[in-house]
């Protein structure tokens, strides 16, 4: 009677256990695939940050270059009225020879 009394024990801890065992499974289970969420959203956001980034650079290089245009374009802007200063300069010391001249 004991005997049976101590298998009838062993078998509720042993149903006991299995739904432990079940219920662990089970939430190992949903970690498992809250992981797989989780890696999949920090994947989507790696990717997105770097299309950000790769635009926010495109985005920078463009600028520079109208930039440097815009520079490129004020710069020719000085040298033309250097040379046509230039220009002046070399036609008013030929002025002056002429007046010299006729003095």
């Amino acid at each position: 009677q004991e005997q049976r009394h101590l298998a009838m024990q062993a078998e509720l801890r042993a149903v006991r256990l299995e739904g432990v065992l079940k219920d662990t499974e089970s939430r190992a289970q949903r970690a498992e695939s809250r992981l797989v969420e989780v890696e999949e959203a920090a994947r989507l956001q790696v990717e997105s940050a770097r299309a950000a980034a790769a635009s926010q650079v495109t985005e920078a290089h463009r600028q520079a270059a109208v930039r440097l245009r815009e520079a490129e374009v004020v710069a020719q802007r000085w040298d033309w009225k250097g040379k046509a200063a230039d220009r002046q300069n070399t036609e008013l010391e030929a002025l002056k020879e002429e007046v010299m001249l006729f003095r």
